[in-house]
């Protein structure tokens, strides 16, 4: 999640007995007939926010979120708003907070956009800052695509509002991080400037999921459509992800002429952690694990170093790896080993385990009894 920005301010959590809001701030660039946009993200988690006191059985969040953009020393926008939430019931769960803004800016002139976020539940409660550059650099004559952005939910608009683009409402997803939950990635960009780029008015858009590692293009997640220059060409698209396996990828989109020869592209990457499609047979028969790390491991010592993945994953994922290893031959054993700590690191998965190992090992020795190894106790998944 390195486009992220994580608002967290360690020194003030030693040394104050304070609470600290954790939350990410992103940001993206679009372009528009009357000027370039900045669209600011903003995401407060649930489990850091302070709840007041029931009343009547309702308790409530309040969140002061302020965003200035300055342009050198000089203030040419910002936003002062409270984020709010209700709690009307013990078992019900708390939600994470979102402010989405969308600020005019002048194409590229450097601005500096100053966010402070503050729990007003908390008594004495200072503000956390955080500030970053903002540039966009669209060409006014050559074909230019915006920024991806990835989509929570998407819905027709009724009414025109923040969220509003090309006719929809884009519940942004201020993460790059996929889970198992997750089945679908949905992302957003628009094409600018085709009419003064394509003379004959056609051009082919394409968008695709591709390995991080090696480039490939993943199996079938890829669409391809020949358009005609038009002043905006919208782009809302859904892969289904369900059997993408886990491991990092690029989401590219790209502009070729006729000749299908590449006149711009713009990526962003993201994780996918997808314990099903890692344990599919027919994914694992095509991983290659010899002259690696796993092809010295003791056979007898295959099904515990599986099961130390407990601590890690998830409940759903502790099943499958129950119904499932059991079944495996020592080959598929090995090949599940190594492209889990392939997918954990495919530049040096072997680095990866013996990092792992060592923490299993010392879990073990610190919590493990006579009938249970250390990584299967609460203090040693809490470790």
């Amino acid at each position: 999640m390195k486009n992220l920005l994580f608002i967290f301010f360690l020194l003030g959590f030693i040394f104050q007995n304070k609470a600290q809001l954790d939350a990410y701030l992103d940001s993206k660039y679009f372009n528009t007939p009357q000027g370039a946009v900045v669209e600011t993200y903003i995401e407060i988690y649930a489990n850091s926010i302070q709840f007041s006191k029931p009343d009547k059985g309702v308790r409530s969040s309040q969140v002061e979120v302020l965003q200035i953009l300055k342009k050198e020393d000089s203030i040419v926008n910002f936003s002062k708003t409270i984020l709010k939430s209700e709690i009307k019931n013990e078992d019900d769960f708390s939600e994470n907070l979102l402010e989405v803004k969308r600020f005019p800016i002048n194409n590229k002139e450097i601005y500096t956009l100053e966010v402070a976020i503050k729990d007003l539940n908390v008594p004495n409660a200072e503000e956390q800052i955080v500030s970053r550059k903002i540039l966009s650099n669209f060409s006014e004559l050559h074909c230019e695509i915006s920024d991806i952005q990835l989509v929570a939910s998407f819905a027709p608009t009724t009414e025109e509002n923040v969220l509003s683009k090309s006719g929809y409402d884009l519940v942004p997803l201020i993460s790059d991080f996929f889970s198992p939950e997750y089945e679908k990635i949905m992302y957003y960009f628009e094409v600018y400037n085709t009419i003064p780029h394509f003379v004959e008015n056609k051009f082919i858009v394409s968008h695709y999921i591709e390995s991080k590692l090696t480039n490939n293009i993943m199996g079938s997640f890829g669409k391809t459509k020949r358009e005609s220059a038009q002043e905006v060409l919208p782009v809302l698209n859904v892969f289904d992800i369900s059997k993408l396996p886990s491991g990092d990828y690029n989401l590219v989109a790209e502009i070729r002429d006729k000749e299908n020869q590449l006149v711009v592209q713009k990526k962003i990457s993201f994780t996918r952690l997808n314990m099903k499609a890692d344990l599919s047979q027919e994914n694992l028969n095509s991983v290659s694990y010899e002259g690696t790390f796993v092809e010295q491991m003791m056979s007898d010592s295959l099904d515990e170093y599986i099961y130390c993945l407990y601590p890690i994953v998830s409940d759903m994922e502790n099943r499958m790896i129950d119904n499932q290893v059991k079944k495996f031959s020592d080959t598929l054993k090995r090949q599940f080993i190594y492209s889990f700590w392939s997918n954990m690191n495919n530049k040096d998965p072997q680095k990866e385990w013996e990092t792992y190992k060592e923490q299993v090992d010392m879990v073990n020795n610190m919590f493990g009894t006579k009938v249970r190894q250390g990584y299967e106790t609460d203090r040693g998944r809490v470790y």
